[in-house]
């Protein structure tokens, strides 16, 4: 293998799809069967893609310890030891060009530098990858909130109250507020993934992979997957910017319910603006 594509952040829905769809390039070899994880909520079932569909075709004992370091406990750093023992297996089983690989860790910037540091030892080429939802102009809002709320897709507790669009649009404020961090250290990337975007090609260009003849009709098929299915999903994917912010203000439950899972101290900030891709 010469190319590795790391795909790193919080976020198994956004970041998680990005690594699925860069897995569609043929530098990784034939297309394996889908996987997808289903979570049925009250606004029906989300289904997500997982990166187990290129992994699973070496083995269970391999996909297993790929799980070890894939998601860790808090604090959700990476797991270096599990991770180290892990890529010379890759490498040795995936005997085609290229293949994305999906972490879900914290400390991205920190990971960063230990993986292309170690890439050296393993003589070979690593692009980094995240995602950014871009809530202000992404098509496709009801992911986040479908993974974010559905009460089967965490361990952690579901608001007792009503989720209605107001609630919805505060999560996707604070939420986008949380991204816009990844400024600290978006020089470190080749490649941040707008899931607003609608042309995927640079995706592809940017870590050096081949395009997908049929890449289209992918993208095309998730998303038909995964329409929404309620009034207020398909109203929350349409609302401007700007009335998304003022339901973020006026929303009184979504501060009672930060204060309310551990955060007593929480108080609406100012709307940051938008990421500036490099």
């Amino acid at each position: 293998m010469k190319n590795l594509i790391i795909v790193i952040g919080a976020g198994h829905c956004n970041n998680e799809y990005v690594s699925w769809l860069l897995n569609h390039s043929p530098d990784t070899g034939p297309r394996q069967p889908y996987l997808y994880t289903h979570y049925d909520s009250e606004w029906g079932t989300h289904y997500r893609a997982q990166d187990d569909w290129m992994l699973e075709q070496y083995g269970t004992s391999f996909l297993d310890d790929y799980k070890q370091f894939r998601n860790p406990k808090y604090p959700h750093f990476l797991d270096r030891k599990a991770f180290e023992k892990w890529i010379p297996q890759l490498l040795d089983v995936h005997t085609h060009d290229a293949m994305s690989v999906y972490i879900n860790v914290l400390d991205v910037s920190d990971s960063i530098d230990y993986i292309r540091n170690k890439a050296t030892e393993w003589n070979i080429d690593v692009h980094f990858v995240t995602s950014f939802w871009d809530f202000e102009n992404c098509p496709v809002r009801h992911y986040y909130i479908m993974m974010e709320f559905d009460p089967t897709s965490t361990d952690e507790d579901h608001p007792e109250c009503i989720i209605d669009l107001d609630f919805m649009s505060a999560s996707l404020v604070d939420r986008h507020n949380l991204q816009i961090e990844m400024q600290e250290y978006q020089h470190k990337l080749d490649l941040v993934a707008y899931q607003s975007e609608t042309d995927h090609t640079a995706w592809f260009k940017k870590v050096k992979l081949k395009i997908p003849a049929d890449m289209s009709y992918v993208v095309d098929k998730y998303k038909e997957l995964n329409k929404p299915t309620t009034a207020d999903l398909q109203e929350l994917n349409t609302l401007t910017w700007t009335n998304i912010q003022g339901r973020y203000w006026r929303c009184e439950t979504w501060s009672d319910w930060q204060r309310k899972i551990g955060n007593p101290s929480y108080f609406k900030k100012t709307v940051k603006p938008g990421l500036m891709d490099k």
